[in-house]
């Protein structure tokens, strides 16, 4: 494994390494209060991710997900609180470590 790649399985390890700044085109699993949806996200907004869902287009709250990604066998899971915001303003946001 490389040294900016790591596995995230808590909502404690949140981190933005990687994959945290483009979100738009990613496959992903989302629990949305007791809800689970797959799907490809769409578009972003401030405050709202849209999927699409094998249904339609799923609009959903950021602040009440957890989103979970997998890309290049990495796993990756964010706390929607975190992804507040538009990216372009996330590249600027400073990542306060929990150690």
């Amino acid at each position: 494994m490389k040294k900016n790649q790591s596995i995230h399985n808590s909502v404690s390890d949140i981190t933005m390494d990687g994959i945290g700044l483009l979100l738009i085109g990613k496959k992903c699993k989302i629990n949305y209060y007791n809800e689970k949806f797959n799907g490809v996200i769409s578009n972003e907004t401030k405050n709202t991710i849209s999927l699409q869902t094998e249904n339609g287009t799923k609009t959903l709250q950021k602040s009440l997900c957890l989103i979970k990604i997998k890309d290049n066998n990495i796993n990756y899971q964010y706390d929607g609180k975190k992804l507040i915001g538009r990216q372009e303003d996330r590249i600027k946001r400073k990542i306060k470590r929990k150690w």
